[in-house]
């Protein structure tokens, strides 16, 4: 007992909840959520397809399960967003000095499964599931035209906004290869995509002298994205028993990159408003830059979502008949994922005054409508990260279960030169978490909560390429999550 207790307090001060950095679930299912992702050597339940495929071989009976995770980022930012000239710094209509808060919501993931033990080849256990692997969702209102741009016409308020939401519906097959010792398992993923996003950035005014006068030199656009695409994943894993007490797993994760497609996509941007004293023609390309007008297109898009490969492995051991801890490390190839770079075409409702304008600047001449019809990227600099995480099991009687645990996570983006409110990823992350489930004839039913903390970062105003735009958003970032999760398992 004297040790059992030395452990538990152990695990609640060295551990620290469940999320990966980047755009990684670590959430699936109930147990795994309590104990902080250090599930690997210990899958015993329909999440063993996440997990680790080769855990079904040790599930004794079939299963019927599912889950719901309701999650609540609180996330904030103190813009300090100005156009820099030289010494000199400019308001841009950007909410500077002023804490914004994303919506305050509360955001849901459903998944489940089954486990079904068949007679083939032995005695093989197979599963299907459907969850989340990669799932993101952050939207922010940061700006507003200015006033010498256009009073007639106000943004959207997701201006700035990510909702990423990767489903995997997957089919598992796991089987002992060595009596009581060694575990193969494999799944096949089927991977939706889908994919909101939205940012505001700004674009050199294509017209000469006065008309890209200070303040008129940039010009914003608020562009929307929103597709879908499908891709194909692979899981493998390994479990290895070198003794009763103790398991080992070997977990690998390949997901295939995804073509992301929609129809679509909305471009608006946000023109000059001079004081017109010259009298330009109405429906020239003059008056149409000179008088705050908007100019809106649609356009089909396409991009590529580009998920990291993992690889990790996990321990579990029986430290008495009650009490089982594990412990787990991850690596992930972040440095795969290089943002969305964004490529249009078949625009529609670009008037025929903008898309057949030509523009005279002095040597430089341009076409409007080449203009509008720029291709966009969203660049992040992310790096390979690593998480260690740590859990418990204490199977308090019949009746119900005890779990414990987190995790210490490497952020991708710990050194990122390009960083945006589309991913608040601030630095290295800890958290706790923790849950029970109860026991009832062939049901359990459970639920469990964690929670995630981030550090405060603070990102500089830096423009390398001296064109007047930030190479990042510069402000103050804060962020932290509250997760908790229900759950129900039915055996028969």
């Amino acid at each position: 007992m004297k040790l059992t207790c030395v452990v538990l307090c152990s695990l609640l001060i060295l551990t620290v909840g469940a999320f990966a950095g980047g755009f990684e679930n670590n959430n699936v299912g109930l147990k795994a959520t309590a104990m902080g992702g250090a599930f690997r050597a210990l899958a015993d339940d329909w999440t063993a397809s996440y997990y680790n495929p080769a855990a079904f071989a040790l599930i004794p009976d079939n299963q019927l399960a599912g889950n719901a995770s309701f999650l609540h980022y609180r996330n904030e930012i103190i813009p300090n967003y100005r156009r820099l000239s030289g010494t000199d710094a400019y308001e841009t209509g950007f909410f500077n000095d002023r804490s914004i808060y994303n919506p305050h919501e509360i955001l849901s993931n459903p998944s489940g499964g089954f486990v079904l033990r068949t007679p083939l080849a032995g005695e093989t256990v197979v599963g299907f599931s459907i969850y989340q692997p990669f799932d993101y969702n952050v939207t922010w209102t940061l700006f507003d035209p200015l006033p010498a741009y256009s009073t007639l016409y106000s943004l959207p308020g997701d201006q700035y906004r990510t909702n990423l939401d990767v489903v995997a519906f997957q089919l598992s097959a796991g089987r002992e290869f060595k009596e009581d010792e060694l575990y193969l398992g494999l799944g096949l993923e089927l991977l939706r995509a889908d994919l909101i996003f939205t940012e505001i950035s700004f674009h050199e005014n294509p017209m000469p002298a006065p008309f890209d006068d200070r303040p008129y030199e940039l010009i914003p656009e608020w562009s929307k994205n929103d597709g879908h695409g499908f891709g194909f994943g692979i899981r493998s894993g390994m479990l290895w028993k070198p003794s009763e007490r103790i398991n080992v797993g070997f977990t690998a994760h390949l997901p295939f990159d995804i073509t992301i497609s929609g129809d679509s996509s909305n471009l608006n941007f946000y023109l000059p408003n001079l004081a017109r004293t010259t009298g330009f023609q109405v429906g020239t390309i003059e008056d149409l830059f000179s008088s705050g007008a908007q100019i809106n297109a649609l356009a089909d898009f396409e991009t590529k979502l580009q998920m990291p490969a993992s690889a990790g492995v996990g321990v579990a051991f029986d430290l008495n008949e009650k009490l089982t801890v594990t412990l787990d490390a991850q690596y992930m190839l972040w440095s795969k994922f290089e943002g969305f770079a964004f490529e249009y075409s078949n625009f529609s409702r670009i008037s025929r005054l903008v898309d057949t304008s030509l523009i005279v600047d002095g040597a430089d001449s341009t076409y409007t409508g080449d203009w509008v019809k720029q291709n966009t990227s969203h660049p992040v600099d992310w790096k390979n990260s690593g998480r260690v995480m740590m859990g418990a099991r204490y199977e308090a009687s019949n009746l119900f279960t005890l779990y414990g645990g987190g995790y210490a996570d490497q952020s991708p983006a710990r050194n990122a030169t390009q960083f945006t409110p589309n991913f608040v990823d601030t630095g290295n992350k800890y958290g706790l978490s923790g849950g029970v489930m109860f026991h009832i004839n062939e049901w359990d039913f459970g639920i469990a909560s964690s929670f995630t903390s981030y550090p405060d970062l603070t990102i500089p105003a830096i423009d390398s390429d001296g064109d007047g735009v930030d190479d990042s958003f510069p402000g103050e970032y804060k962020a932290d999550l509250y997760e908790t999760v229900l759950s129900f398992i039915y055996r028969f």
